[in-house]
This record gives C-alpha cells, sequence and structure tokens, in this order.
C-alpha cells in the first residue's frame, strides 16, 4: 500500500508492506531513505548491512531504521526471503542509530494472524 499518509500524533504512515525478495532484489545495494523504517523478517534469512556493520536476518528479526541509516541486504538461502516493511516519517527519532530485536514466537504469531486477518478483510476486486 503506497501513498498511505495516515496521520497518529508524531508519525505519517507512508507505506505497508509485503517485499517478496525476487532474483533482481536478492542483493539490494546500500542504500538510504529520507524516511524512517520498520523491517520483520517473516520468513528467509540474509545479511542486513547498516554501513560498515553487518547483521544476520532470519525470520523473527525486527529492524529499526531511523532516516538516512544506510543499508543493504544479501540474500543468505535459495527462499525468497519475505519482510513486512513499514515506512514512515517521525516527528522525533526513536533512536539515533538501527535497533535490532528479535521477536518471540508469540508476537510473531500475533502479528501473522493480524495480517492474514487484514488480508482476508480486504476487496482485491478483479485484481484478485
Amino acid at each position: 500500500m503506497e501513498d498511505l499518509r495516515i496521520s497518529i500524533p508524531g508519525y505519517v504512515i507512508l507505506r505497508f508492506a509485503h517485499h517478496r525478495h525476487t532474483a533482481k532484489s536478492d542483493q539490494v545495494a546500500e542504500h538510504q531513505h529520507r524516511h524512517s523504517q520498520f523491517l520483520l523478517y517473516l520468513r528467509g534469512h540474509g545479511i542486513q548491512t547498516l554501513g560498515p556493520e553487518t547483521v544476520p536476518v532470519r525470520r523473527s528479526t525486527f529492524l529499526y531504521l531511523p532516516a538516512g541509516t544506510p543499508h543493504g541486504f544479501r540474500k543468505g538461502m535459495k527462499a525468497a526471503p519475505l519482510s513486512l516493511v513499514m515506512d514512515f516519517s517521525e516527528k522525533k527519532p526513536l533512536a539515533e542509530s538501527a535497533i535490532i530485536r528479535t521477536l518471540s514466537t508469540k508476537a510473531l504469531s500475533d502479528i501473522e494472524c493480524t495480517l492474514n486477518q487484514m488480508m482476508s478483510t480486504v476487496d482485491l476486486g478483479h485484481m484478485g
């Protein structure tokens, strides 16, 4: 979902997406954005680059990337990684640098259930 511009106090959600890496995006060159990002890996694993730092990521890895954080990705297995991405602008950054956490099995399960419920209520029309 692009150009959302959903405003809540202190934040504007710009984009919310499932991102499946493809053969073209298995190696994402380091780049940065004007907005902040949340990334949650739902499947697969690889290496997330954060400037000179490399961080192994896998199912349940959650990252907060403040605006301007250089980052990239390298796939670590044959199966295409799947991640949940939320781009947003924020009035005050949550942190000055990237935050990396591993979600509990329960938290990840709750998120996946909520995503499934959301998708079952979306009217995709004739596009399916």
